[in-house]
């Protein structure tokens, strides 16, 4: 459990946890996503034609809710079959990249096909409540039916590979009993206690240095990302004042190539429409036009903002956007964005504190 292990040792497993559902994610992994698509459409194959085949032989009976529980086994015992050819999918292609299997990969496999399991069973309750509605609802319908069945099997999945996720575990741990041992007996007892704190020295050495080269990588990351955001929103700003100048934005594209494809082209069209309509019409503010650059990024307004302006004081005041009015209350306009303060020391800068500010225009 988490619980039970140190700091370290619970981000370690963090990582590796979130590395192996990465890796068996059929949405990042093209090959692994094919591959189970094409089992899936074989299974919804072979239940149409099995379902086809119990209707054709129960035609003349009269008890339609006898030929629908026919047809709800043979779906459960389909879906189960389903299951197992993903489970081997997700084997498979976890060895073919050189990898052994872990109880963290078996409890990811486990999470990956309960949502397809229960995906699919939301999809038969579906159909059935359709078709109870087509006659008329004369008979009960089975759509609670599916849904509790596809629990069901989802539960008994989750058991099955949770016993096989604890053998690993097992496994695992007497492995390394096993070769602690074995490296013990080798070594004499004192040199065995100075080659073990030895390495138990370089081994958190190295685990040092990985986090100052994580937190110089994530500092590098985020004065890029303010960098970027910083440049786009100055060149933002050069836009609207254009457009509220009477030009069309998409004959500004030569002018802007940089903001076109990294921000507008890449936002949809009903935020491309809406963000020129407020250029041109409305008293538009920065928070607004950051809200669209921060969009692009899948960063929310606020996040972006604050890491722009850690990085915006370096680059010197941005530009002005024209006759556009602030408002008195809540966010800056683009108007009040090129607020500039001069510099004062601190013993001026008290002095001073209740002048006027100058608003570029």
């Amino acid at each position: 459990m988490l619980s039970e292990r140190f700091p370290s040792q619970q981000q370690g497993l963090a990582n590796q946890q979130v590395k192996t559902w990465r890796q068996i994610d059929p949405r990042q992994n093209s090959l692994l996503g094919k591959k189970l698509r094409r089992a899936t459409r074989q299974a919804m194959c072979e239940i149409e034609k099995r379902t086809e085949e119990i209707r054709l032989a129960n035609r003349l009976n009269c008890n339609p809710t006898a030929t629908e529980v026919q047809i709800l086994n043979m779906w459960g015992q389909e879906i189960n079959k389903l299951a197992e050819a993903s489970h081997a999918i997700y084997c498979k292609d976890w060895e073919l990249h050189g990898n052994k299997r872990t109880a963290i990969f078996v409890r990811a496999v486990s999470a990956q096909l309960s949502q397809t399991i229960n995906r699919l069973g939301s999809t038969a309750a579906h159909a059935a409540r359709r078709l109870h509605r087509r006659r008329g609802g004369t008979a009960g319908s089975l759509e609670g039916s599916y849904t509790g069945l596809a629990r069901k099997l989802c539960e008994d999945l989750k058991q099955r590979l949770e016993i096989e996720a604890e053998d690993l575990e097992v496994q695992a741990a007497q492995e390394d009993t096993r070769l602690n041992t074995a490296r013990e007996s080798v070594l004499p007892s004192a040199a065995s206690k100075v080659i073990l704190a030895d390495s138990s020295a370089r081994q958190a050495g190295r685990l040092k240095a990985a986090v100052i080269a994580d937190r110089t990588a994530r500092k590098r990351a985020r004065v890029d990302l303010g960098e970027w955001a910083e440049e786009r929103l100055r060149e933002g700003l050069a836009f609207v004042r254009l457009v509220r100048a009477g030009k069309q934005p998409e004959r500004l594209r030569t002018e802007f190539p940089v903001l076109f494809t990294e921000v507008i082209d890449k936002l949809q069209k009903r935020k491309q429409d809406l963000l020129f309509a407020e250029a041109q019409q409305l008293p538009m503010k920065v928070s607004d036009l950051m809200e669209r650059i921060a969009d692009v990024k899948g960063l929310s307004a606020a996040t972006l903002t604050t890491i722009e302006r850690s990085i915006g004081a370096r680059l010197g005041p941005r530009a002005s956007a024209g006759n556009l009015k602030p408002r008195k209350h809540g966010r800056t306009s683009l108007a009040a964005s090129c607020v500039t303060r001069p510099k004062h020391d601190s013993q001026k800068h008290s002095q001073d504190h209740s002048q006027a500010i100058p608003i570029c225009m």
